[in-house]
């Protein structure tokens, strides 16, 4: 009995050290969900999975909605912050603001502004009723053509090719506008920076009725292009019958040479390859009177010419000019 009482209050004595030892850590244990700890670095494994954020008392740390982390810490740790506003970030947001910087030039330069046109013009500058005049005349409108020449419109202004509005009719092979122009008072012979002038290329084109306006207004016969070559010239060259039969009216000069050592009469030859355009023509000069005896820069006259191409109905031509 005695051995058993000792034994049992042995054990008496361990419970009651249990109990306060059970009380400390249940109360370690209650106290560290309660202790703020640092939030977690979620790894790039895990950023799919959402994260247990920790919860902060009111003096430990200051609310969510009051905090504002740096780009570098919300960068780092994935949290999900309110990013800082930059300038390209609002550029972006605002189609209109991010144009407002080119907007006020084009805008003051559409508008005729005097001051901000120059600088967005690369040729001549020109006077309001001149720049409708060329625009007038690229659309081959021609109320608006005659509109802007009432409003005082330069019929000699040039473009940055040196075109005038004339010029730019004909080769865009407008006859209307050509003719409304030259009626006008426009010079049929104002040159272009490749020395081409209205009258030239009326004739290389052959614009029969542009051609007629133009020498009725002064077209000049003796006029040349940069290689010396003058309207009957480039209109033989060019196969232009009537170019060449509307030419041949006036006095020009039938047997002048370009700077190569040719006249109209060699150039037809011998790029005309026998064709019906250059027998034609060919015709046309010899009965005016030109020489077929005069000789190109390789020494051959238009015979020579004609029977070294092969071409006999030219050299039937030629001969039957001779008679």
């Amino acid at each position: 009995m005695a051995l058993r009482h000792g034994h049992s209050t042995q054990r008496r004595g361990y419970a009651l050290l249990a109990l306060p030892l059970a009380a400390v850590l249940g109360a370690c244990s209650s106290c560290a969900s309660s202790v703020p700890q640092a939030a977690p670095v979620p790894s790039a494994t895990s950023s799919n999975s959402p994260t247990n954020l920790p919860v902060q008392s009111p003096a430990a740390a200051p609310s969510s909605a009051q905090s504002k982390p740096s780009a570098a810490t919300s960068s780092s740790t994935g949290l999900a912050t309110k990013p800082a506003t930059s300038a390209s970030a609002k550029s972006t947001s605002n189609p209109a603001a991010s144009q407002g910087s080119v907007a006020p030039l084009s805008s003051a330069a559409s508008s005729g502004s005097a001051s901000i046109k120059p600088l967005t013009q690369s040729g001549p500058i020109h006077s309001t009723s001149t720049t409708a005049l060329f625009a007038a005349v690229a659309e081959g409108d021609v109320d608006s053509v005659r509109k802007a020449l009432k409003d005082g419109a330069e019929l000699e202004a040039k473009d940055a090719r040196g075109n005038t509005p004339l010029m730019r009719a004909v080769l865009d092979r407008n006859h209307q506008v050509a003719k409304l122009l030259l009626a006008d008072g426009a010079s049929p012979n104002a040159k272009n920076k490749s020395q081409e002038s209205p009258f030239l290329r009326a004739s290389a084109f052959g614009l029969e009725d542009v051609l007629r306006s133009a020498l009725a207004h002064g077209a000049d016969v003796n006029s040349v292009d940069r290689l010396g070559s003058t309207a009957l010239f480039v209109a033989s060259e060019a196969g232009q019958v009537e170019s060449v039969r509307v030419l041949l009216q006036h006095d020009i000069p039938l047997d002048k040479v370009n700077d190569l050592g040719w006249s109209a009469l060699h150039v037809t030859i011998s790029l005309g390859q026998g064709s019906n355009n250059s027998l034609s023509i060919a015709r046309l000069l010899l009965a005016a009177g030109a020489n077929p005896h005069l000789t190109d820069p390789s020494g051959s006259n238009a015979f020579e010419l004609a029977e070294k191409r092969n071409q006999p109905q030219m050299l039937s031509a030629l001969r039957n000019s001779s008679k």
